[in-house]
């Protein structure tokens, strides 16, 4: 079942332009933001756990893409997200396997999950008692992190 909610292409499309003038649309945007901030960010709302992921990273600073997947709003996501791209556009870098400390004032780790026909670097947070998603008593939704999202093929953590 498809999830009601306000995403640019969405908007587009309700205003009456075609998929493909939509998709062009976006794309411009997408180069846009690049240009400006060095990456830029897609909202994925109408799957099984709300997720974003940024484009742009790779091509300006050789650096894998980075996904947040959890149940939150996507303003909670944009808000979780951005530091750490914004933190790779500053020279930090992240990889498969990091448990890093000084983006939030809880550690980070990553692992590479396959998004769209790429790799890229999806970033676990733990739960507010300090569990990370693969702890069996993790607080309700945390594990969802590492759930496979549509598309996806399995990839151990």
């Amino acid at each position: 079942m498809r999830k009601e909610h306000d995403c640019e292409a969405c908007r587009l499309r309700a205003a009456g332009l075609s998929e493909g003038a939509t998709l062009a649309t976006v794309a411009e945007h997408d180069r846009q933001a690049i240009a400006q901030f060095g990456w830029t960010a897609h909202h994925i709302v109408d799957g099984q756990v709300p997720s974003a992921h940024t484009h742009g990273l790779m091509e300006r600073f050789e650096h894998l893409d980075v996904q947040v997947v959890l149940p939150a709003t996507p303003e909670t996501i944009q808000a979780l997200l951005a530091p750490i791209a914004v933190a790779v556009t500053r020279g930090r870098r992240f990889g498969a396997g990091d448990e890093v400390r000084g983006v939030f004032n809880v550690p980070l780790r990553f692992v590479e999950r396959p998004e769209g026909g790429r790799t890229v670097l999806r970033a676990l947070f733990p739960d507010p008692e300090g569990r990370w998603p693969d702890d069996p008593n993790v607080a309700a939704g945390y594990e969802l992190q590492l759930a496979l999202l549509e598309g996806e093929a399995a990839v151990s953590p």
